[in-house]
């Protein structure tokens, strides 16, 4: 390798190496001896560690300034809505995937429940959910009717 804190700034991962026999040569340094290189793995460490702690006081000033970071900032998305709103859309499907995979026998049931109970109010569905201990998605206790209407729909058109 060129330069050792490439491999690693976390001195343990530098001796575990040493320690299990790696053979460990770097470019800059071919002749460096084990203290060396155990030596320069600590010095890696704390510069990654001053950078660090560098880094969040300058975005802590900036912060305390007022001054949105990141995507927050006023123009950062100019031009760029489109991908925002992709993005917004993916990660909303990807945490509904995981929910639906999470609760799999949960939903069947409540279908189950919802389509057996067609000719029933939906108060009286959205009683029948919280007497069986259903908890909606946001894992509350009680169902409202709202919430049983918009399952029901989303059934029926499925």
């Amino acid at each position: 390798m060129a330069k050792l804190d490439r491999v690693s700034r976390a001195v343990h991962l530098i001796a575990g190496m040493l320690a299990d026999g790696l053979p460990l040569t770097v470019a800059e340094i071919p002749n460096a001896s084990t203290l060396e290189l155990h030596l320069r793995a600590v010095i890696a460490q704390e510069e990654r560690d001053a950078a660090s702690k560098r880094t969040k006081a300058a975005l802590a000033a900036l912060k305390r300034r007022g001054i949105k970071l990141g995507s927050a900032r006023p123009g950062h998305w100019d031009g760029r809505e489109g991908r925002r709103a992709l993005g917004q859309r993916r990660a909303t499907e990807a945490a509904a995937a995981v929910r639906r995979a999470k609760n799999t026998d949960l939903i069947e049931e409540v279908d189950q429940l919802i389509m057996s109970t067609r000719d029933l109010s939906l108060r009286a569905v959205a009683a029948e959910l919280e007497e069986r201990g259903i908890r909606t998605a946001r894992g509350k206790r009680t169902w409202s009717p709202a919430q049983v209407k918009r399952l029901r729909e989303t059934l029926l058109t499925a």
